[in-house]
């Protein structure tokens, strides 16, 4: 968002922005009073809902790959997203980095060790738990979760977003206005206004469930770094400082703030990692090289794994989770991906950003998950008792400490995962503000009250998810919110596909380029001839 731009001066739709922050904060009082009767029926719930629907959460990432490979190699693949002279608006240096940068955050940096650790005790397929074969499988299953399949949630929405609004030219950037073309009039009724209200639980669960990650892991390694006693009062002063953060961008502005900030995180990301590598590069690149060997010999089996005879419960403990957080997440990524993509082809969008995004993902894993797998092996950490004893945060500090100059490393992850993590809060606020008015263009931002008061109902979740405690409830907080997305991300499909046929024109036998409408190309072409 540019400096100039000015804060909205439309209404507010009452109903959405009421109707969703009383149901999140009614939930959120209603955890923080009763924990542990909440956290029994938190693991009930979620046992229901992955083994009901695992089979829906997994046919649907393979149907929504073809579909963009599909879309990607047709010949629509060249349609341009903006003028047919216009050039990309930002660099491709730039393009990428924000890409990344807002798909992910901090819990990429969690799971790449703790997840390492759940599926060396936890493996796939029968296999027997810490055993070499178990320690093979550890970081597939993170590549796998963090990749192209990942990644189609993103890619899926960010294309047809950005079609209906660079091509179709409809300047509300809603996921009612994209169901339009599949649903017509209902979209502007009652059904639209569920659609959008479902996109905004959704995308609040699933920032409830990165903010709920994230905070009691810097919590934990900040404790180990600093010696300041780990527990609640620390996670909500990570918090705390967390919206301080935020409100401190929303007056200095993204360009000025967070920009900067991020900026430096980026550069810090790098030598993080760097320091990461040299402390066992010869294995990182070996177990790197196996790992993408395993998950391309297994992509399907793992992609349509339900574990039905058996009934083991991985798939549904994880890669039904994922899914659900990757969907939770998919409508407000195709916006933001749909804003910076302007001037680029659709091939381009699908390929390219499904490329960098999935590279970016599969460096930290590499890394990150073949140095945690290194150091349990070789009997430098017994990770796996302090996944069992402690809790699955304190595997970080443990992964952590065993580096050269273990607390400056504690110290600059904290720095990195706190700026990751006060990014996503001030994106997530923006854009569930922005939700909440009937209409609001490109040229114009929320009230600065409006994100203020999202970011206040974010932080309110994470609390009551913290008291809860474990992995159930912020796993449950994606699936119960993501699995109505699915519906949307199927009615945007066929939206684009109703789209592209109506934009054919017989007369001129090809399809409109880009914001040249129908009438305007057979004009062009009379002329011409």
């Amino acid at each position: 968002m540019k400096e100039e731009q000015k804060d909205s001066g439309r209404p507010l739709d009452r109903l959405i922005f009421g109707g969703v922050a009383v149901i999140v904060l009614v939930l959120s009082l209603l955890v923080i009073r009763d924990p542990e009767g909440s956290e029994a029926l938190i693991s009930a719930l979620f046992e229901d809902l992955t083994h009901g629907f695992d089979w829906l959460f997994q046919i649907l990432v393979l149907v929504m790959l073809i579909f963009l490979i599909w879309l990607g190699l047709s010949r629509y693949g060249r349609i341009k997203l903006g003028r047919k002279d216009e050039d990309p608006e930002f660099s491709k240096f730039s393009w990428i980095a924000m890409l990344f940068t807002a798909g992910v955050g901090a819990s990429l940096m969690y799971w790449a060790m703790v997840e390492t650790v759940h599926y060396f005790t936890w493996p796939p397929f029968g296999v027997e738990a810490e055993t070499a074969a178990a320690a093979e499988w550890a970081t597939v299953y993170g590549m796998f979760h963090w990749g192209i399949s990942a990644w189609a949630f993103y890619l899926l929405p960010g294309v047809v977003v950005a079609y209906s609004y660079y091509v179709k030219r409809q300047p509300v950037l809603q996921a009612s206005v994209i169901c339009r073309g599949a649903i017509g009039e209902y979209a502007d009724g009652f059904l639209g206004r569920i659609i959008d209200a479902i996109v905004m639980l959704a995308f609040i669960g699933g920032t409830g469930t990165t903010l709920g990650v994230a905070v009691p892991m810097i919590a934990n390694t900040l404790s180990e770094a600093t010696g300041i006693p780990y527990g609640l009062p620390l996670q909500i002063g990570v918090l705390v400082f967390w919206i301080a953060l935020f409100t401190l961008s929303a007056y200095l502005g993204l360009y000025k703030g967070i920009r900067r900030l991020a900026d430096i995180n980026l550069y810090l990301v790098f030598v993080f990692l760097f320091i990461v590598f040299i402390s066992a590069p010869l294995f990182i690149l070996s177990n790197t090289a196996n790992t993408i060997g395993l998950q391309l010999g297994n992509f399907i089996r793992m992609s349509l794994w339900t574990d039905p005879v058996v009934e083991g419960g991985f798939p549904q403990a994880w890669t039904v989770f994922y899914w659900a957080w990757w969907a939770a997440y998919s409508i407000y990524m195709g916006v933001f991906i749909a804003r910076i993509s302007k001037g680029r082809t659709m091939r381009e969008l699908i390929f390219q950003a499904g490329a960098f995004g999935v590279l970016g993902c599969w460096v930290f894993f590499a890394t990150l998950g073949s140095y945690t797998m290194d150091i349990q092996m070789a009997g430098i950490a017994d990770l796996t008792q302090v996944l069992a004893e402690v809790s699955e945060e304190a595997v970080v500090p443990a992964v952590l400490g065993t580096l050269p100059l273990s607390t400056i490393v504690m110290l600059l992850f904290i720095v990195v995962a706190l700026v990751f993590s006060a990014t996503t809060l001030d994106s997530s606020a923006y854009t569930l503000a922005s939700m909440t008015y009937k209409k609001i263009y490109a040229h114009e931002q929320p009230h600065r009250w409006n994100r203020f008061f999202w970011s206040i109902v974010l932080g309110l979740l994470s609390i009551s998810l913290m008291m809860v405690g474990g992995l159930d409830p912020v796993r449950l907080s994606s699936v119960l919110l993501g699995l109505p997305v699915v519906i949307v991300l199927i009615l945007f499909m066929i939206s684009m596909v109703r789209w592209l046929k109506e934009d054919y024109d017989p007369v001129l036998g090809s399809y409109k380029d880009s914001l040249v409408t129908a009438e305007d190309a057979q004009s062009n072409s009379r002329k011409e001839e």
